[in-house]
């Protein structure tokens, strides 16, 4: 099987752009920085315009991190401590309430988080935990419903 003179060519080409492509995708892997850990961060959004429920106008969103060099876990006792402790603890209070018939605070001593109970946590100044009825943002149907109706 022969191939056309101009066929030849436009298989050249596609070689060609082949080629090119995959060293621009190869260059992109090898000068992509490794991933860096971040702890963190708190995003700030600011409306120059009217804000009524959304923003009529621009809106400017600045990002903070914190401890961004080398982030594992925030120190014990710091104000972040306490924020990832409340965090595991809703959680944990999400899915008991949710299964079980639990109501107001009574999933705390169900909870445990760093070898601690939902009890021991709510005792201290720092933390603040919700109850049952607060953890869900919003109210959610049976299965049956049919919202095609």
């Amino acid at each position: 099987m022969e191939l056309t003179e101009d066929l030849q060519e436009k298989v050249r080409y596609l070689g060609i752009t082949g080629v090119i492509l995959v060293l621009f995708i190869g260059f992109g892997n090898v000068m992509t920085p490794e991933p860096v850990e971040v702890g963190p961060v708190e995003l700030d959004v600011e409306c120059t315009g009217i804000e009524a429920g959304i923003c009529w106008g621009f809106k400017q969103e600045t990002h903070t991190t914190h401890n961004y060099d080398n982030y594992t876990s925030p120190e014990e006792g710091s104000e972040d401590y306490f924020r990832k402790a409340e965090a595991e603890l809703m959680l944990q209070a999400y899915n008991i309430c949710d299964g079980d018939e639990v109501t107001g605070m009574d999933w705390v001593e169900h909870a445990e988080y760093e070898n601690m109970s939902g009890d021991e946590w709510l005792e201290k100044d720092e933390i603040t935990l919700l109850e049952c009825e607060d953890t869900f943002y919003r109210e959610m149907e049976d299965n049956n419903t049919n919202i095609f109706n």
